[in-house]
Protein backbone atom coordinates (compact mmCIF):
# COMPACT_ATOMS: atom_id res chain seq x y z
CA UNK A 1 0.00 0.00 0.00
CA UNK A 2 2.79 2.23 0.62
CA UNK A 3 4.91 1.48 -2.33
CA UNK A 4 1.56 1.92 -4.17
CA UNK A 5 0.99 5.21 -2.79
CA UNK A 6 4.38 6.48 -3.39
CA UNK A 7 3.92 5.35 -6.78
CA UNK A 8 0.86 6.87 -7.32
CA UNK A 9 2.59 10.59 -6.18
CA UNK A 10 5.81 10.36 -8.71
CA UNK A 11 3.00 8.87 -11.28
CA UNK A 12 1.12 12.52 -10.54
CA UNK A 13 4.21 14.83 -9.74
CA UNK A 14 5.30 13.89 -13.76
CA UNK A 15 1.67 13.96 -15.84
CA UNK A 16 1.64 17.38 -13.80
CA UNK A 17 5.30 18.61 -15.59
CA UNK A 18 5.31 18.41 -19.21
CA UNK A 19 8.78 16.56 -21.18
CA UNK A 20 10.64 18.75 -23.92
CA UNK A 21 13.48 18.15 -26.07
CA UNK A 22 16.12 19.96 -26.96
CA UNK A 23 18.23 18.91 -29.46
CA UNK A 24 22.26 20.11 -29.74
CA UNK A 25 23.36 20.90 -32.88
CA UNK A 26 27.07 21.83 -33.28
CA UNK A 27 29.06 23.33 -36.24
CA UNK A 28 31.10 20.88 -38.26
CA UNK A 29 35.59 22.25 -39.19
CA UNK A 30 34.73 22.93 -42.96
CA UNK A 31 38.42 22.44 -43.12
CA UNK A 32 40.79 20.02 -42.22
CA UNK A 33 42.57 20.87 -39.44
CA UNK A 34 44.78 19.62 -36.70
CA UNK A 35 43.03 19.50 -33.59
CA UNK A 36 39.09 19.77 -32.72
CA UNK A 37 38.00 20.49 -29.28
CA UNK A 38 35.34 18.53 -27.59
CA UNK A 39 31.73 20.07 -27.36
CA UNK A 40 31.24 22.52 -24.87
CA UNK A 41 27.89 20.75 -24.18
CA UNK A 42 26.67 17.76 -22.56
CA UNK A 43 23.13 15.71 -22.98
CA UNK A 44 21.70 13.99 -20.44
CA UNK A 45 22.70 10.54 -21.50
CA UNK A 46 26.00 11.87 -21.16
CA UNK A 47 25.01 12.12 -17.72
CA UNK A 48 23.62 8.92 -16.96
CA UNK A 49 26.04 6.38 -18.88
CA UNK A 50 28.96 8.16 -16.77
CA UNK A 51 27.83 8.14 -13.26
CA UNK A 52 25.75 4.25 -13.98
CA UNK A 53 29.36 3.44 -15.36
CA UNK A 54 31.16 4.83 -12.41
CA UNK A 55 28.00 3.11 -9.61
CA UNK A 56 28.83 -0.20 -11.63
CA UNK A 57 32.61 0.34 -11.36
CA UNK A 58 32.42 0.87 -7.75
CA UNK A 59 30.19 -1.93 -7.25
CA UNK A 60 32.28 -4.77 -8.74
CA UNK A 61 35.90 -3.57 -7.28
CA UNK A 62 34.33 -3.54 -3.36
CA UNK A 63 32.85 -6.60 -3.78
CA UNK A 64 35.00 -9.00 -1.38
CA UNK A 65 32.87 -12.13 -1.00
CA UNK A 66 33.97 -15.43 0.91
CA UNK A 67 35.23 -18.29 -1.16
CA UNK A 68 31.25 -19.81 -2.79
CA UNK A 69 30.17 -23.12 -1.94
CA UNK A 70 32.35 -25.59 -3.57
CA UNK A 71 30.82 -28.00 -6.08
CA UNK A 72 32.97 -30.49 -5.44
CA UNK A 73 31.79 -32.91 -8.44
CA UNK A 74 28.60 -32.21 -7.97
CA UNK A 75 25.97 -32.13 -10.78
CA UNK A 76 28.06 -33.74 -13.79
CA UNK A 77 27.88 -32.78 -17.15
CA UNK A 78 27.24 -29.25 -19.07
CA UNK A 79 23.92 -29.01 -17.20
CA UNK A 80 25.30 -28.92 -13.64
CA UNK A 81 28.29 -26.54 -15.16
CA UNK A 82 25.02 -23.99 -16.36
CA UNK A 83 23.36 -24.77 -12.95
CA UNK A 84 26.90 -23.54 -10.27
CA UNK A 85 27.44 -20.63 -13.15
CA UNK A 86 24.13 -19.34 -12.47
CA UNK A 87 24.50 -20.32 -8.69
CA UNK A 88 27.64 -17.82 -8.33
CA UNK A 89 26.29 -15.13 -10.65
CA UNK A 90 23.12 -14.82 -8.57
CA UNK A 91 25.47 -14.50 -5.44
CA UNK A 92 27.46 -11.87 -7.22
CA UNK A 93 24.34 -9.97 -8.56
CA UNK A 94 22.14 -10.07 -5.21
CA UNK A 95 25.46 -8.51 -3.29
CA UNK A 96 26.02 -5.79 -5.56
CA UNK A 97 21.73 -4.84 -5.30
CA UNK A 98 22.85 -4.64 -1.58
CA UNK A 99 25.68 -2.41 -2.39
CA UNK A 100 23.92 -0.05 -4.40
CA UNK A 101 20.93 -0.25 -1.82
CA UNK A 102 22.93 0.30 1.13
CA UNK A 103 26.56 0.63 0.99
CA UNK A 104 26.95 2.26 4.49
CA UNK A 105 25.60 -1.00 5.50
CA UNK A 106 28.36 -3.36 3.42
CA UNK A 107 30.94 -0.96 4.22
CA UNK A 108 30.41 -1.87 8.55
CA UNK A 109 30.79 -5.14 8.16
CA UNK A 110 33.98 -4.61 6.09
CA UNK A 111 35.06 -2.51 8.72
CA UNK A 112 34.18 -5.11 11.14
CA UNK A 113 35.87 -7.48 9.09
CA UNK A 114 39.51 -5.70 9.09
CA UNK A 115 39.27 -5.24 13.08
CA UNK A 116 38.74 -9.08 13.21
CA UNK A 117 41.71 -9.69 10.88
CA UNK A 118 44.02 -7.46 12.72
CA UNK A 119 43.16 -8.75 16.30
CA UNK A 120 43.51 -12.37 14.59
CA UNK A 121 47.00 -11.67 13.12
CA UNK A 122 48.71 -10.38 16.17
CA UNK A 123 47.49 -13.76 17.59
CA UNK A 124 49.00 -16.10 15.10
CA UNK A 125 52.51 -13.96 14.54
CA UNK A 126 54.16 -15.95 17.74
CA UNK A 127 52.75 -19.42 16.13
CA UNK A 128 54.10 -18.26 12.90
CA UNK A 129 57.86 -17.39 14.35
CA UNK A 130 57.60 -20.26 16.26
CA UNK A 131 56.68 -22.52 12.77
CA UNK A 132 58.66 -20.11 10.97
CA UNK A 133 56.17 -19.75 8.34
CA UNK A 134 54.61 -16.11 6.64
CA UNK A 135 51.47 -14.68 8.78
CA UNK A 136 50.25 -11.40 7.42
CA UNK A 137 47.01 -9.84 7.73
CA UNK A 138 46.18 -10.96 4.02
CA UNK A 139 46.76 -14.50 5.23
CA UNK A 140 43.63 -13.85 7.91
CA UNK A 141 41.66 -12.24 5.87
CA UNK A 142 42.02 -15.82 3.71
CA UNK A 143 41.56 -17.69 6.47
CA UNK A 144 38.16 -15.51 7.57
CA UNK A 145 36.54 -16.24 3.86
CA UNK A 146 37.33 -19.69 3.85
CA UNK A 147 40.60 -19.90 2.34
CA UNK A 148 41.18 -22.77 3.72
CA UNK A 149 39.69 -26.19 3.95
CA UNK A 150 40.10 -29.80 5.87
CA UNK A 151 39.43 -32.27 2.69
CA UNK A 152 39.17 -36.16 3.79
CA UNK A 153 38.65 -39.15 0.54
CA UNK A 154 35.36 -39.33 -1.21
CA UNK A 155 34.23 -36.66 1.45
CA UNK A 156 32.71 -33.31 0.66
CA UNK A 157 35.39 -30.72 2.20
CA UNK A 158 35.20 -29.15 5.79
CA UNK A 159 35.49 -25.04 5.24
CA UNK A 160 37.71 -23.53 8.29
CA UNK A 161 36.22 -20.39 8.37
CA UNK A 162 38.64 -18.21 10.68
CA UNK A 163 42.36 -17.83 11.98
CA UNK A 164 40.84 -19.28 15.22
CA UNK A 165 39.75 -22.67 13.87
CA UNK A 166 43.51 -22.79 12.56
CA UNK A 167 44.71 -21.78 16.14
CA UNK A 168 42.09 -23.76 17.98
CA UNK A 169 43.30 -26.97 15.56
CA UNK A 170 47.53 -25.72 16.27
CA UNK A 171 46.93 -25.75 19.89
CA UNK A 172 45.22 -29.06 20.20
CA UNK A 173 48.04 -30.75 17.98
CA UNK A 174 46.06 -31.52 14.97
CA UNK A 175 48.03 -29.52 13.12
CA UNK A 176 51.95 -30.03 13.62
CA UNK A 177 52.89 -26.69 12.09
CA UNK A 178 51.11 -23.63 10.37
CA UNK A 179 50.97 -24.30 6.44
CA UNK A 180 53.34 -21.91 4.57
CA UNK A 181 51.89 -19.90 2.06
CA UNK A 182 53.62 -17.02 0.18
CA UNK A 183 51.76 -13.70 -0.63
CA UNK A 184 52.48 -14.58 -4.17
CA UNK A 185 50.45 -17.91 -3.38
CA UNK A 186 47.62 -16.23 -2.21
CA UNK A 187 47.82 -13.54 -5.04
CA UNK A 188 47.95 -16.42 -7.85
CA UNK A 189 44.14 -17.43 -6.49
CA UNK A 190 43.26 -13.89 -6.57
CA UNK A 191 40.96 -13.94 -9.66
CA UNK A 192 40.35 -9.87 -9.64
CA UNK A 193 41.60 -7.69 -13.50
CA UNK A 194 43.84 -4.79 -11.80
CA UNK A 195 42.87 -3.27 -15.35
CA UNK A 196 39.87 -3.19 -13.74
CA UNK A 197 40.53 -1.51 -10.45
CA UNK A 198 42.33 1.33 -12.50
CA UNK A 199 39.39 2.03 -14.71
CA UNK A 200 37.00 2.16 -11.53
CA UNK A 201 39.54 4.43 -9.81
CA UNK A 202 39.97 6.83 -12.92
CA UNK A 203 36.30 7.21 -13.15
CA UNK A 204 35.77 8.12 -9.82
CA UNK A 205 38.22 10.09 -9.58
CA UNK A 206 36.94 12.12 -13.09
CA UNK A 207 33.27 12.13 -11.04
CA UNK A 208 34.59 14.09 -7.88
CA UNK A 209 36.50 16.75 -10.33
CA UNK A 210 34.00 17.01 -12.63
CA UNK A 211 31.56 17.74 -9.72
CA UNK A 212 34.42 19.91 -7.89
CA UNK A 213 34.88 22.41 -11.06
CA UNK A 214 31.54 22.66 -11.15
CA UNK A 215 31.11 23.73 -8.13
CA UNK A 216 33.73 26.57 -8.55
CA UNK A 217 32.60 27.97 -12.00
CA UNK A 218 28.85 27.95 -10.42
CA UNK A 219 27.29 25.38 -12.80
CA UNK A 220 24.63 23.06 -11.66
CA UNK A 221 25.50 19.50 -10.49
CA UNK A 222 22.86 16.26 -11.16
CA UNK A 223 21.53 14.82 -8.02
CA UNK A 224 22.56 11.67 -9.82
CA UNK A 225 25.83 13.11 -9.83
CA UNK A 226 25.90 13.85 -5.81
CA UNK A 227 24.40 10.25 -4.97
CA UNK A 228 27.38 8.94 -7.34
CA UNK A 229 29.77 10.78 -5.42
CA UNK A 230 28.27 9.39 -1.92
CA UNK A 231 28.13 5.97 -3.28
CA UNK A 232 31.92 6.15 -4.36
CA UNK A 233 32.84 7.46 -0.68
CA UNK A 234 31.25 4.69 1.33
CA UNK A 235 31.63 1.62 -1.25
CA UNK A 236 34.72 -0.02 1.05
CA UNK A 237 37.27 -9.22 -6.11
CA UNK A 238 38.05 -12.71 -4.95
CA UNK A 239 39.24 -15.85 -4.12
CA UNK A 240 37.03 -19.01 -5.69
CA UNK A 241 38.60 -21.39 -3.68
CA UNK A 242 39.87 -22.87 -0.72
CA UNK A 243 43.84 -24.29 0.13
CA UNK A 244 43.61 -27.97 2.10
CA UNK A 245 45.04 -27.68 5.31
CA UNK A 246 44.33 -30.89 6.04
CA UNK A 247 43.94 -34.00 3.91
CA UNK A 248 42.43 -37.61 5.84
CA UNK A 249 42.40 -40.83 3.85
CA UNK A 250 39.30 -41.70 5.51
CA UNK A 251 36.34 -39.77 7.24
CA UNK A 252 37.66 -36.43 9.11
CA UNK A 253 38.42 -37.17 12.71
CA UNK A 254 35.52 -36.39 14.92
CA UNK A 255 38.34 -34.94 17.59
CA UNK A 256 39.35 -32.66 15.04
CA UNK A 257 34.97 -31.47 14.61
CA UNK A 258 35.34 -31.12 18.09
CA UNK A 259 38.33 -29.03 18.15
CA UNK A 260 36.56 -26.44 16.08
CA UNK A 261 34.91 -23.81 18.08
CA UNK A 262 30.85 -22.93 17.50
CA UNK A 263 30.51 -20.22 14.92
CA UNK A 264 28.44 -17.41 14.67
CA UNK A 265 28.70 -14.17 14.17
CA UNK A 266 25.80 -13.03 11.94
CA UNK A 267 26.37 -8.91 12.25
CA UNK A 268 24.44 -7.81 14.88
CA UNK A 269 22.05 -5.64 12.56
CA UNK A 270 21.42 -9.24 10.28
CA UNK A 271 21.13 -10.78 13.10
CA UNK A 272 18.37 -8.55 14.63
CA UNK A 273 16.50 -8.07 11.50
CA UNK A 274 16.63 -11.72 10.10
CA UNK A 275 15.28 -12.91 13.70
CA UNK A 276 12.48 -10.48 12.98
CA UNK A 277 11.20 -12.59 9.93
CA UNK A 278 12.61 -16.26 10.36
CA UNK A 279 13.97 -18.09 13.08
CA UNK A 280 17.77 -17.77 13.34
CA UNK A 281 19.89 -20.49 13.21
CA UNK A 282 23.78 -20.35 14.18
CA UNK A 283 26.31 -21.16 11.73
CA UNK A 284 27.90 -24.48 12.76
CA UNK A 285 31.79 -25.08 13.00
CA UNK A 286 32.84 -26.14 9.55
CA UNK A 287 30.54 -24.73 7.53
CA UNK A 288 30.54 -22.76 4.33
CA UNK A 289 30.98 -18.96 5.65
CA UNK A 290 27.93 -17.18 4.22
CA UNK A 291 28.59 -13.43 2.80
CA UNK A 292 26.13 -12.01 5.91
CA UNK A 293 28.52 -13.53 8.20
CA UNK A 294 30.83 -10.92 10.00
CA UNK A 295 33.84 -11.18 11.99
CA UNK A 296 33.26 -8.17 14.98
CA UNK A 297 31.07 -10.14 17.40
CA UNK A 298 30.25 -6.60 19.07
CA UNK A 299 28.53 -2.85 18.57
CA UNK A 300 32.11 -1.37 16.52
CA UNK A 301 30.19 -3.11 13.56
CA UNK A 302 27.07 0.02 14.26
CA UNK A 303 29.61 2.14 14.88
CA UNK A 304 31.42 1.69 11.23
CA UNK A 305 27.73 1.92 9.70
CA UNK A 306 26.76 4.83 11.89
CA UNK A 307 30.02 7.16 10.41
CA UNK A 308 29.01 5.53 7.00
CA UNK A 309 25.84 6.29 6.95
CA UNK A 310 26.32 9.85 7.89
CA UNK A 311 28.92 10.22 4.87
CA UNK A 312 26.36 8.92 2.83
CA UNK A 313 23.40 11.02 3.82
CA UNK A 314 25.72 13.94 4.35
CA UNK A 315 26.45 13.93 0.61
CA UNK A 316 22.92 13.80 -0.11
CA UNK A 317 22.37 16.68 1.99
CA UNK A 318 24.48 19.19 -0.29
CA UNK A 319 22.06 19.02 -3.06
CA UNK A 320 19.59 21.07 -0.48
CA UNK A 321 19.10 23.99 -2.66
CA UNK A 322 19.19 22.00 -6.01
CA UNK A 323 16.97 22.28 -8.37
CA UNK A 324 13.46 19.78 -8.41
CA UNK A 325 10.51 19.45 -9.97
CA UNK A 326 8.10 20.38 -7.25
CA UNK A 327 8.17 21.73 -3.71
CA UNK A 328 7.08 18.68 -2.16
CA UNK A 329 10.04 16.49 -4.11
CA UNK A 330 12.22 18.73 -2.63
CA UNK A 331 11.16 19.05 0.93
CA UNK A 332 11.05 14.78 0.36
CA UNK A 333 14.64 14.89 -0.34
CA UNK A 334 15.51 16.92 2.66
CA UNK A 335 13.75 14.17 4.57
CA UNK A 336 15.41 11.55 2.48
CA UNK A 337 18.56 12.72 2.79
CA UNK A 338 18.21 13.55 6.64
CA UNK A 339 16.84 10.34 7.52
CA UNK A 340 19.66 8.43 5.22
CA UNK A 341 22.32 10.82 7.99
CA UNK A 342 21.35 9.87 11.71
CA UNK A 343 19.26 6.30 10.84
CA UNK A 344 22.23 4.00 12.04
CA UNK A 345 22.50 6.32 15.34
CA UNK A 346 18.98 6.70 15.94
CA UNK A 347 18.76 2.56 15.39
CA UNK A 348 21.79 2.16 17.91
CA UNK A 349 20.61 4.78 20.42
CA UNK A 350 17.16 3.13 20.47
CA UNK A 351 17.93 -0.31 20.40
CA UNK A 352 19.94 0.65 23.50
CA UNK A 353 17.46 2.80 25.49
CA UNK A 354 15.16 -0.61 25.35
CA UNK A 355 17.82 -2.82 26.38
CA UNK A 356 19.70 -1.10 28.72
CA UNK A 357 17.20 1.83 30.50
CA UNK A 358 13.57 0.33 29.65
CA UNK A 359 14.74 -3.45 30.47
CA UNK A 360 17.54 -4.01 32.33
CA UNK A 361 18.02 -0.41 34.45
CA UNK A 362 14.85 1.11 34.87
CA UNK A 363 13.05 -2.48 34.95
CA UNK A 364 9.57 -0.38 33.57
CA UNK A 365 8.80 -3.91 31.00
CA UNK A 366 9.24 -7.17 31.41
CA UNK A 367 12.12 -8.63 28.98
CA UNK A 368 9.11 -10.50 26.69
CA UNK A 369 7.37 -7.02 26.20
CA UNK A 370 11.00 -5.18 25.47
CA UNK A 371 11.67 -8.15 23.04
CA UNK A 372 8.35 -7.54 21.40
CA UNK A 373 8.94 -3.70 21.31
CA UNK A 374 12.76 -4.08 20.31
CA UNK A 375 10.70 -6.05 17.31
CA UNK A 376 8.15 -3.29 16.33
CA UNK A 377 11.17 -0.57 16.56
CA UNK A 378 13.55 -2.74 14.21
CA UNK A 379 10.11 -3.26 11.93
CA UNK A 380 9.71 0.61 11.58
CA UNK A 381 13.28 1.82 11.13
CA UNK A 382 13.91 -0.98 8.39
CA UNK A 383 10.48 0.43 6.85
CA UNK A 384 11.72 4.09 7.07
CA UNK A 385 15.30 3.18 5.63
CA UNK A 386 13.67 1.42 2.54
CA UNK A 387 11.37 4.12 1.42
CA UNK A 388 14.05 6.70 1.90
CA UNK A 389 16.65 4.91 -0.04
CA UNK A 390 13.71 4.04 -2.77
CA UNK A 391 12.52 7.87 -2.82
CA UNK A 392 16.32 9.09 -3.02
CA UNK A 393 17.02 6.27 -6.29
CA UNK A 394 13.55 7.42 -7.63
CA UNK A 395 14.57 11.05 -7.49
CA UNK A 396 17.69 10.91 -8.40
CA UNK A 397 16.98 9.86 -11.87
CA UNK A 398 14.12 11.52 -12.16
CA UNK A 399 15.63 15.20 -11.31
CA UNK A 400 17.75 14.27 -14.71
CA UNK A 401 14.83 15.48 -16.60
CA UNK A 402 14.50 18.78 -14.88
CA UNK A 403 18.12 20.11 -14.68
CA UNK A 404 18.66 23.87 -14.68
CA UNK A 405 20.59 24.96 -18.28
CA UNK A 406 23.84 25.30 -16.65
CA UNK A 407 23.85 21.84 -15.72
CA UNK A 408 24.47 20.81 -19.24
CA UNK A 409 27.29 23.58 -19.55
CA UNK A 410 30.70 20.98 -20.26
CA UNK A 411 33.54 21.69 -18.09
CA UNK A 412 37.99 21.05 -19.32
CA UNK A 413 37.52 17.83 -17.41
CA UNK A 414 35.42 16.35 -20.86
CA UNK A 415 39.39 15.90 -21.69
CA UNK A 416 40.31 14.03 -19.41
CA UNK A 417 39.37 10.48 -20.13
CA UNK A 418 36.65 8.75 -18.70
CA UNK A 419 33.13 6.99 -19.83
CA UNK A 420 30.40 9.32 -20.50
Amino acid sequence: MILRSLSLIILQLSVATAYTTFETNCSHPQISVNFVSSVNARGTLDILWSCLFTILACTWTVLHLNVPEQREERDPGWLGDIKWAMKRAWTNAEWMMITVLAPEVLLGKYCGDLQAAIALTKDMKELAEKDKVPWTLTHSFLANMGGFAIRAHDQIRLDIARSNDILYLRNNGLIPRLPYISLDEIGDRNKNDSLVRVIAITQISWTVVEALIRATRGLAISQLEIAVIAFAACAPKGVQTSIALLTYADKIPRRTIDALPPRSGYAYWLYETADFFFEHSEVLAGSRISNSNTLCDSVKDLYSMAGASIIFGGIHIAAWNFDFATKVEQILWWISSLWCTVDFLAFFLGTSFLIYAVDVKLGWISSDTSDKVQKVFIFIYILLYFLARLYLLIEIFRTLCFLPPTAYYSTWATNIPNVG
